[in-house]
């Protein structure tokens, strides 16, 4: 039964989430490695990537070097990468049944700094982050912040808790993923800075968002059978295996012709574009091979043959976050 079964009341499927069962008492574990399983719940393997989600929006807003380094600059950074954190942490806990089977690193270390501890983490995290964001509004005097947040909070939690549980409405999965990793946290970071919107760099930081997005469809596709088995209802569950890969690479492909036409269009031709094309080309290509790989295949076979090439997700997460930082810094610096 899935931890956010349709047939249980909401409240009881609430519980079951923040309740341990008699089972889930785990072993008694020193200091470090409760570290490494608070680090595991975190995902902190995608901590590179998430730092392009500070560094993109904070370079493609900046008009020169002095927009870059600020008290608010440092202050939206704790706020990108906790947030970030909190959706995990509480992904990691609502979908501690599913991930038993095949992710049972995330399952084991729920279980074994116990449920109570994860829920004091995110507490934790959470009321940290308030603070940070009260005096980031206070300081910047923009209020709107206030609404970003909320939307990016809002729906990092909604992602995987009831009522709404995003992750399992279908195509609306892609939408939020784009949203509360990479769009919102973006945002964020830009109306940071005591300067007005830049609306053509909200459109390079969405062409950025877009083709990050559709490298991690691949986390949602390597959960395929899981998925089912516990009717959660994800993009490739929807579109089919298949085709969920197609539309990966055609957000990738999408979303670096938005940068590009976006750049050219701001500053002209940069050397910049050599290292950004470079990146889209191995996150390109990589969902290319994929979908060769996998193609033609029965379910449980494509999926066999998909896992091995999805723990590359990461690096190529950060290959291409990292190339979007290099181009922004290319265009700063007018090279």
């Amino acid at each position: 039964m899935s931890s956010t079964s349709n047939t249980l009341p909401l409240r009881a499927r609430l519980t079951r989430i923040l309740t341990p069962s008699p089972e889930e008492t785990g072993q008694p574990v020193g200091l470090r490695q409760r570290m490494a399983y608070s680090g595991r719940i975190r995902r902190v393997e995608f901590l590179p990537m998430g730092l392009t989600v500070l560094f993109v929006p904070l370079l493609v807003g900046a008009r020169d070097w002095a927009d870059v380094l600020s008290w608010q600059t440092v202050a939206a950074a704790v706020l990108v990468v906790l947030g970030i954190q909190i959706g995990n942490m509480v992904n990691c806990l609502a979908d501690r049944w599913e991930d038993q089977e095949y992710k049972p690193g995330q399952s084991d270390a729920v279980r074994n700094l116990g449920v109570p501890n994860v829920i004091r983490q995110i507490v934790g995290t959470g009321v940290v982050i308030a603070a940070v964001a009260t005096w980031l509004v206070l300081s910047s005097r923009h209020v709107d912040l206030l609404l970003i947040g909320l939307l990016g909070g809002l729906l990092g939690v909604q992602y995987s808790l009831p009522p709404l549980h995003l992750k399992s409405r279908g195509i609306w999965q892609i939408p939020t993923l784009f949203a509360v990793l990479l769009f919102v946290p973006g945002l964020g970071i830009l109306r940071a800075a005591s300067r007005p919107w830049d609306w053509a760099a909200v459109v390079e930081l969405a062409g950025y968002a877009l083709a990050m997005t559709g490298v991690i469809v691949v986390n949602a596709a390597e959960d395929l059978p899981e998925d089912e088995k516990y009717g959660i209802r994800t993009f490739v569950v929807a579109l089919g295996l298949s085709r969920a890969l197609t539309a990966a690479l055609g957000f990738v492909v999408a979303g670096a012709v938005i940068v590009v036409a976006t750049v050219t269009a701001r500053t002209g031709m940069t050397w910049g574009f050599l290292p950004f094309g470079l990146a889209a080309a191995v996150a390109a290509g990589y969902l290319w091979r994929l979908r060769a790989v996998t193609g033609g295949l029965p379910r449980d076979a494509a999926v066999t043959a998909l896992r091995p090439a999805a723990r590359a997700v990461p690096a190529v997460l950060a290959v291409l976050g990292w190339g979007t930082v290099v181009l922004a810094l290319f265009v700063l610096a007018d090279w």
